[in-house]
């Protein structure tokens, strides 16, 4: 969505067809790690920051990238950890958690989620254009914090 709307945005201004394209894939890139983020604040972050209830997404079994990698590492005991934490959350996030860090997942995302803002911030490094407002998000991105 970022992507199309960072082209959208370009393409409505009438700018050389290769920004429209750099730009959009900036976007892309950005939305990338946004998303990656989200779903890494959504089991390490907690309510009070992220402003929203965590529980919803491990209750539902929602698929997100950690924990479609978790369960592909070992999942019976990922799908015991989502089974506990419909008694007692705490415990079963904790599972999750653990799980999550000790097999190298969330040092993966991470170092992905650097990745994906690095390339997006190379796409249009040498555009010649205002870059300021552009650049806020991959700023907005690196600061998030859990």
């Amino acid at each position: 969505m970022i992507g199309l709307s960072a082209h959208m945005g370009a393409t409505s201004t009438d700018i050389e067809q290769d920004v429209c394209m750099k730009l959009r894939n900036y976007g892309r890139l950005i939305g990338r790690a946004f998303q990656m983020q989200d779903d890494y604040l959504e089991i390490f972050s907690n309510n009070k920051n992220m402003g929203k209830s965590l529980e919803s997404d491990i209750l539902l079994g929602k698929k997100t990238m950690l924990m479609i990698m978790a369960l592909d590492e070992n999942k019976e005991l990922i799908d015991s950890a989502i089974h506990d934490s419909k008694k007692d959350f705490k415990k079963g996030i904790s599972e999750i958690r653990k799980f999550i860090n000790n097999a190298g997942i969330a040092e993966y995302v991470n170092n992905e989620i650097n990745n994906n803002i690095n390339l997006a911030n190379k796409e249009i490094e040498c555009l010649k254009i205002n870059k300021e407002f552009v650049m806020y998000f991959s700023d907005l991105i690196k600061r998030r914090e859990s």
